[in-house]
């Protein structure tokens, strides 16, 4: 999953074009501003400074078109990644305008004055850079607290999320092994005690996302005949056993309830399907419980994806090291589940806060998808979440990958602008600082130069 990285790509356009920019802001501080020029006009003199900003701004928008164009890069409204790149190069350019300044002002001292201004300049851009490097520090410091502390929120949303999932198909697995308990307690059970067990539990309000419940006997194929005969005669005149199967192994749903809703699955031979039948004889090599591979229901209209969760049942009781699967089991006890109705809101957060795919095996496969619920329904196709955690873990005998994601809500709700505010505060008093003590430097000297002009 995902594309290439283009973010040194994208960083190297931007670095680029701030070279740039600070090229043309350095010629033009040198050529139109730092240079006497008596006989200038005044606003011929800063109309060049109208051309510098205009020229600026037009370079970031062309900028940020070309990353989003042809890199895919970048989340923000153009216009506000703009501004964000032009308020970065801004801030460059008042971070290294002393320099600028006491570079193109050293030109004018080729006196005696000269050594002595440029040890008060490497003082002031020492001082400018010692302030710039402190500003670094809080910065990063400060953008590395809050990365920390978002990312510790979101990691408690998985984990609540995950906890959620295992805990439901706990409690779905506890409905099924009380089905095994009926069969352990009666001689037998009828289609009318199992309909009437199924619907004590009421599965449709407590157990939402379970299809219905059921059993699966095995059948011998010696004795298909005599079972239909039965099925028939004790309330399914029509009972029928499908599809054809060329494998002589019937392992054929006789109960299910809620009826109405899987008549479909009804005479169902599941060992048809190879997830199915291996799900089947893996719970009862096992004697525990086990969910099929990701699988289409037959009773589910809409086909999306779903599993079965099977709980074997064997004719001496529960299992243990005497049990022998082949000769001792005497079916399943079972229950359909659509991925959607079953994985939907398993915590409030779920969907607003983060976003939750899961696949059937140990990678995150889109052809194994089972449920998905990304929360990001807007998201651009290169828009790649802030957050983003894979677990990989067992689920009753089958692997389970589960990939979570933060949602635009979340990370609006992260959005802190301390670190920014640290940077754009350090860089701007440094700047001025440095340009206000340059100013300060160049008066002086100015003094200075005319006081030895004049003295014999």
């Amino acid at each position: 999953m995902g594309g290439p990285n283009l973010k040194p790509i994208i960083a190297m356009v931007v670095a680029a074009a701030s070279i740039l920019v600070a090229a043309i802001v350095s010629r033009v501080i040198g050529r139109f501003l730092m240079e006497p020029n008596v006989q200038e006009n005044r606003i011929r003199r800063f109309l060049p400074i109208v051309w510098t900003f205009i020229a600026c701004v037009a370079l970031s928008v062309i900028v940020v078109w070309v990353i989003r164009a042809f890199l895919g890069g970048g989340a923000d409204n153009s216009w506000l990644a703009a501004g964000k790149l032009f308020v970065a190069n801004g801030l460059g350019i008042v971070a290294f305008l002393p320099l600028i300044v006491g570079r193109v002002q050293l030109r004018f001292f080729q006196t005696t004055n000269k050594t002595r201004n440029r040890r008060e300049y490497t003082a002031i851009l020492a001082l400018v850079l010692a302030i710039f490097a402190a500003t670094i520090f809080a910065w990063h410091a400060t953008s590395t607290t809050l990365t920390e502390r978002n990312q510790a929120r979101f990691e408690a949303l998985t984990i609540e999320s995950e906890k959620a999932l295992k805990n439901r198909l706990s409690a779905y697995e506890d409905a099924i092994l009380g089905g095994a308990g009926l069969f352990y307690a009666s001689d037998h059970v009828s289609r009318v005690e199992w309909r009437k067990y199924v619907s004590a539990l009421d599965v449709v309000n407590r157990y939402p996302g379970i299809n219905g419940i059921g059993y699966i006997p095995r059948v011998a194929p010696a004795e298909l005949d005599t079972f239909l005969a039965y099925e028939r005669y004790n309330g399914q005149p029509d009972f029928r056993i499908h599809p054809e199967v060329d494998n002589n192994t019937y392992y054929v749903i006789t109960y299910i309830e809620p009826i109405d809703i899987n008549q479909a699955a009804m005479g169902l031979n599941i060992a048809f399907e190879g997830n199915r039948k291996a799900a089947a004889e893996l719970a009862a090599r096992t004697g525990r419980s086990a969910i099929t591979k990701r699988i289409l229901l037959v009773q589910d209209a809409e086909k999306t994806p779903g599993f079965l969760l099977l709980y074997p049942i064997y004719n001496t009781g529960s299992f243990d090291e005497l049990t022998n699967p082949e000769k001792d089991l005497m079916g399943w006890v079972y229950a359909p589940f659509i991925g959607k109705n079953l994985l939907g809101d398993l915590t409030a957060s779920q969907g607003e806060r983060i976003g939750i795919s899961i696949y059937d095996g140990a990678r995150a496969d889109k052809s194994q998808l089972i449920f998905s619920e990304a929360g990001r329904v807007d998201a651009g196709p290169h828009d790649q979440p802030n957050f983003k955690k894979t677990s990989t873990f067992n689920i009753m005998q089958q692997d389970w990958t589960v990939e979570w994601v933060s949602t635009k809500s979340f990370e609006a709700a992260t959005v802190d602008f301390q670190a920014d505010l640290i940077m754009f505060a350090g860089t701007l008093i440094g700047g001025m600082l440095g340009l206000m003590l340059v100013s300060i430097a160049h008066r002086a000297a100015s003094v200075q130069t005319e006081v030895d002009r004049k003295t014999p």
